[in-house]
């Protein structure tokens, strides 16, 4: 049955890779219903208009490029919790992975799989499973007693728990052809709670909850759409929150209340007030820093990791100070342990509390073990990897890769120190150039090793004493991570980096073309020069023009 289940949910295939035609649909009979916003007897309408007499937006000069997203593996454990209120047991390891570039959702990476199929089935199966066996949470999700569930009673689940699967009402036709089939297997069966589990079952399997499509109506330009409001809500909330829209904003949708930017903003900032949203921003911290996954587990890992969104909770949200201050505290959250293994003075709390770094030399994120954990390789850092990281990755700056015919540097000498084994590579013509810019950073932070403790010489090596000197080109020389987090916080190099990569956060692609830079230039204008608070670059990215349409994807693209 459940197989037969599958195939339903699944028509046209398995989707992975399509992109949003003009039109604002997909390729397949499933995902048109979604273009269209339901049948035209759907009673909540189109949710494709502005309500009242707001302002419909004029074309942008500037649209990016969009295709289909597929849910990440945590944005569908997540979004699961978040319809059903079950943590799924097996967590989401049979889902197709994601790659980490730095951010999990770039959907040009997204190959198609059957594994897909097999994964959703085999999840949305233990969702419904343990939905029907928990009292609490049936109670706070359907709206009827289990053992009396009628036809109007689970119309009315249908209808509420698919708008927000779907993420767009459910029409009448579907609600009508849905009910019927499942009612009657649950009658055959004997049991009317069955109808509520196979509908769970099939939400969580649908096309149009595994994959997010940018509808819309076609424009002037042949391969631009205006998102209809519903679109909008997706885009929106998956940014700030990492899961589907709520009732709320599906309201707003349904009211044709998010066809202006203005109106986009309400919403932004009440869910920017949510907790989801704090968990958003630190997951997208975590992957930008490179710190989502780590070679540090157990309590201390722990540690890191509370100490690092202590901080990011601080600066963003609590006292909402300004973005670039996340590099320049000087003071982090701390436990005994941590407390302890950095060597700054104890909170005197097991809980952890705030405490001064005082003459320990350490400043901001850049001193967390979380980020210092960078670089990991055969048991010690490697500075080559960090500089990397720094370069790349916080201040965008353009690393090629090593050529492929590059001859392998000399052997390293018996007992030679790690800074002396480095400086063959600029003995290599052909490794200088990038060598010279990623061992300087990398060295410059080598007096912290990959488990963030402070250390004086190279492991092993006691002769080996570590300078800890580095530099950033065209910015100044630094020694550690606090003095190198303080130094790219005053520049320009890193604030457009931040645009740079919560843009390709926001728009799920890693690879930027010239309307990207175009896009990203303008939300730097508009946050002008200096400091800027971390919100500010989020309702921006929402507000903008380009935010309501999509360009359609093509191959030549």
């Amino acid at each position: 049955m459940w197989a037969a289940l599958a195939g339903l949910a699944l028509v046209g295939g398995c989707y992975s890779g399509v992109q949003v035609g003009a039109s604002g649909g997909a390729d397949s009979e499933s995902a048109g219903t979604a273009a269209s916003g339901g049948d035209s007897d759907d009673s909540e309408g189109s949710g494709g208009e502005s309500g009242g007499d707001a302002e419909v937006p004029e074309l942008p000069q500037l649209v990016a490029q969009s295709g289909m997203r597929r849910l990440t593996r945590v944005e569908y454990v997540e979004t699961v919790q978040d319809l059903t209120g079950v943590e799924l047991a097996s967590g989401a390891s049979s889902l197709p992975s994601d790659d980490l570039l730095p951010f999990d959702n770039d959907y040009t990476t997204q190959a198609e799989s059957a594994s897909l199929i097999v994964a959703a089935e085999s999840l949305a199966g233990e969702a419904a499973e343990s939905l029907l066996a928990d009292a609490q949470l049936w109670s706070a999700v359907v709206p009827c007693e289990s053992a009396a569930v009628d036809a109007n009673c689970f119309d009315s689940f249908v209808r509420s728990f698919g708008r927000r699967a779907l993420r767009r009402p459910v029409t009448d036709d579907e609600a009508t052809r849905w009910g019927g089939w499942m009612m009657d297997e649950a009658e055959a069966a004997g049991d009317s709670s069955l109808a509520i589990s196979i509908a769970v079952r099939m939400f969580l399997q649908h096309p149009e909850f595994l994959y997010r499509v940018d509808a819309g109506e076609p424009t002037e330009d042949p391969e631009v759409v205006r998102l209809d409001d519903w679109a909008v809500a997706s885009r929106l909330s998956f940014l700030l929150w990492g899961v589907g829209p709520d009732d709320a904003l599906l309201d707003a949708a349904a009211a044709g209340r998010l066809g202006n930017p203005g109106d986009v903003e309400v919403e932004a900032v009440r869910m920017l007030a949510d907790e989801r949203a704090k968990e958003r921003v630190q997951r997208f911290h975590a992957m930008w820093m490179g710190y989502e996954v780590m070679a540090i587990g157990g309590d201390l890992g722990e540690s890191m990791r509370a100490e690092t969104a202590a901080l990011i909770n601080r600066v963003v949200f609590d006292e909402e100070m300004v973005w670039q201050d996340l590099f320049r505290s000087e003071e982090t959250f701390v436990d005994d342990v941590l407390a302890q293994h950095y060597g700054i003075e104890a909170p005197g709390n097991a809980a952890g509390d705030w405490v001064n770094y005082g003459e320990s030399g350490r400043t901001g994120i850049l001193s967390h073990g979380t980020f210092l954990s960078n670089g990991f390789k055969d048991g010690d850092t490697s500075p080559i990897v960090r500089g990397h990281v720094v370069s790349s990755m916080l201040l965008c700056l353009e690393v090629p890769e090593p050529p492929a015919d590059v001859p392998p540097p000399p052997d390293p000498v018996e007992g030679a120190c790690k800074i002396d084994e480095a400086a063959a590579h600029l003995t290599q013509a052909s490794c200088a150039g990038c060598h010279a810019m990623l061992d300087t950073l990398g060295f410059g932070l080598e007096n912290y090793d990959e488990f963030g403790q402070w250390r004086g010489t190279d492991p092993g090596k006691p002769e080996c004493e570590i300078e800890g000197e580095g530099e950033v080109p065209g910015l100044g020389k630094f020694n550690g991570p606090g003095e190198l987090g303080v130094l790219i916080a005053d520049s320009k190099l890193l604030n457009d980096c931040l645009a740079e990569q919560a843009y390709r956060f926001a728009v799920g692609r890693t690879e930027l073309d010239d309307v990207d830079h175009g896009i990203i230039e303008r939300t730097m204008e508009e946050l002008g020069e200096g400091d800027f608070e971390f919100k500010e670059l989020l309702l921006q990215h929402v507000t903008d023009p380009s935010f309501g349409f999509a360009r359609q994807h093509t191959e030549n693209d």
